[in-house]
């Protein structure tokens, strides 16, 4: 027997039925059911449906009386009984409902999504599952509730219990189990609550610390003890969570090891490279600190009163001996930028500041004012002079200096003011731009310098040779993007603002448009600007999205809202025109009643 031409006669067979469905065009008889047509206008599939899709891979979706099947190319019912079903993302499969209620549109993402977490379980349906086009199953259970994947992993809810799916097969990672449970992210840990109580879990459904604490915290900072909701750990704790139960607070890995056991009285709040730091929160505290100074934990040996002003003190731990310093009332913790830094504490009401090492001794000396340290340098003062120091907290940049600009750039580049002029030296004092400048700034995360000369002001940068100016020093004013993402300069002569070229030195030929007022969207990502006729959205290239005809900022991102939800990359005088109309609830302004001129008419 010739198999080779038999199996070629069945693929060519496959790939004629394959594209004989592809072709096949969904239409209305004349009663308004729906079949399938050939380009003809045969009737290949008999139309018998209120609802119908285009065949995927051999197989399509249709509907009848509220009710979903899947066929074939042959018009073959292959799976039915669906009250819901929709591709299922992008796994090729089924998202299909058994049973509840249907909505009045069918398609997934039109449904209501579960309020919190990002859940995109669909609540009015009974039992979900996810099926192959052939209506076999893929995964053998039903769920109350099923996400879209995240990060390769899907959330599954039955009986109010939560679990795990792996996207790409669909196997159970975690038993649905858990009253709530965190996103992986791109972790292979997070969090889960248990009978009112927190633990940590793998990837893998190893439980890493058992559910024991009625709060955690998986942001070390703010004020909120309670995690969201499939929120994921964070980063940037330094992969540690802080623990909460019964008055006391413990500080734990990622991985379930116990840092620093749960200490009563003792709330943790910030992490900062090393070090934790918080503020007592009850008298259960002198107990615990009386404890510690047994064991020789407290570092500096002191159990602090009964009052309830010194209940409020803070504390620093250093996460590797575990030793911790009980500060005095106005002392707080600044912390620490990275880690082998120094932590920085302050008592905010002498001004005395003082840098602490791991073992939570006093390094160098004291000052009236100093920073964290950043790129590796801190800036400190002490009786009206400033300089620098390092880690190891010594001067690298002596304290002569009658002032300081609070920030470096991103080259660690620090203004210091002398004899009453402005100028720039880097971390071993050498001068890079002369004290020649009347005033200096300098953006949080920009490398360009602004230097103001005989009252108007242009930018430099620093190159090998020292200073070159970027920007002419003629401007009254200059506003920056805190990267250097775009600048606007203010015309002494006009007062208005325009967008500036750093490359030709020049007024961009992008937009050279005078504006009023210019600021930057807390995204960093808009330029909102004031022009003759009102407020406008612009890209950091200077392109408009809203012309500059809006009351106010909220307006103007209102209008730039409507425009992305309609994929306008820039409005219109008639888009604007209709827009205001349509926040402002009138019609030009007019109301019933009102008698309209003919002026207004556009006939």
């Amino acid at each position: 027997m010739n198999y080779q031409k038999i199996f070629l006669t069945y693929a060519l067979l496959m790939l004629s039925m394959s594209g004989m469905a592809q072709d096949l065009i969904v239409q209305p008889n004349a009663k308004g059911k729906l079949g399938y047509y050939d380009e003809d206008g045969n009737e290949i599939i008999k139309a018998k449906y209120d609802e119908a899709e285009d065949f995927i891979d051999g197989y399509a979706i249709v509907g009848k009386s509220e009710k979903y099947s899947i066929i074939n190319t042959q018009g073959k019912v292959v799976a039915s009984g669906f009250t819901y079903i929709a591709p299922f993302a992008d796994t090729g499969y089924y998202l299909v409902a058994k049973g509840g209620k249907r909505k009045a549109t069918k398609f997934y993402n039109g449904n209501k999504l579960r309020e919190w977490g990002g859940t995109l379980g669909l609540m009015s349906y009974s039992k979900w599952s996810i099926i192959k086009h052939d209506g076999s199953p893929v995964c053998n259970k039903t769920f109350d509730e099923i996400t879209d994947p995240h990060d390769g992993y899907i959330y599954v809810c039955s009986g109010a219990k939560w679990g795990v799916l792996d996207a790409e097969n669909l196997t159970e990672l975690i038993t649905p189990t858990y009253e709530l449970i965190g996103s992986f992210g791109n972790n292979d840990v997070t969090w889960m609550r248990a009978s009112g109580k927190y633990g940590l879990i793998s990837n893998n459904g190893e439980v890493l610390l058992k559910p024991a604490a009625s709060y955690m915290r998986t942001t070390i900072a703010g004020t909120s003890m309670n995690v969201d909701p499939l929120s994921p750990l964070d980063d940037a704790n330094g992969k540690y969570v802080v623990m909460i139960d019964n008055d006391a607070s413990g500080l734990y890995s990622w991985r379930g090891e116990e840092i620093i056991s749960p200490l009563k009285g003792f709330y943790f709040t910030r992490y900062s490279s090393g070090f934790v730091s918080g503020h007592l929160g009850s008298k259960s505290a002198i107990n615990t600190a009386k404890k510690l100074q047994r064991e020789g934990l407290l570092a500096n040996n002191d159990v602090p009163g009964t009052d309830a002003a010194t209940l409020r003190n803070s504390f620093v731990a250093d996460i590797q001996s575990r030793q911790i310093m009980i500060l005095d009332r106005g002392v707080y913790g600044y912390g620490a930028a990275n880690e082998g830094d120094p932590f920085l504490i302050g008592d905010t009401i002498n001004h005395v500041y003082t840098y602490l090492n791991h073992e939570l001794k006093p390094v160098g000396s004291s000052y009236t004012w100093a920073t964290t340290f950043k790129h590796g340098v801190a800036l400190v003062g002490k009786d009206k002079k400033y300089g620098c120091i390092n880690p190891k907290c010594e001067e690298i940049v002596p304290l002569v200096y009658e002032d300081i600009n609070k920030y470096m750039t991103s080259e660690g580049y620090i203004g210091v003011k002398k004899n009453g002029k402005w100028g720039v030296v880097n971390s071993s004092n050498k001068v890079m731009i002369p004290f020649s400048y009347e005033g200096l700034f300098i953006g949080v995360k920009r490398k360009q310098i602004g230097l103001e000369e005989k009252g108007l002001w242009g930018m430099a940068e620093i190159t090998p040779k020292g200073k070159k100016i970027i920007m002419p020093i003629k401007w009254e004013d200059i506003v920056c993007h805190t990267e250097g993402a775009a600048f606007f300069v203010q015309n002494p002569t006009d007062k208005l603002y325009r967008l500036f070229d750093l490359q030709t030195q020049n007024i961009s030929k992008q937009n050279t448009q005078g504006y009023k007022k210019i600021l930057f969207s807390n995204s960093g990502k808009l330029i909102y600007a004031q022009g003759e006729n009102g407020w406008g959205v612009f890209n950091l290239d200077g392109s408009t999205i809203v012309p500059c005809a809006m009351e106010n900022t909220d307006v103007a991102f209102q209008a730039y809202q409507y425009a992305q939800q309609h994929g306008f990359t820039s409005l219109t005088n008639n888009h604007v025109r209709t827009l205001k109309l349509m926040l402002k609830g009138s019609c030009n302004g007019y109301k019933i009643g009102d008698t309209i001129p003919e002026t207004e008419w556009d006939y």
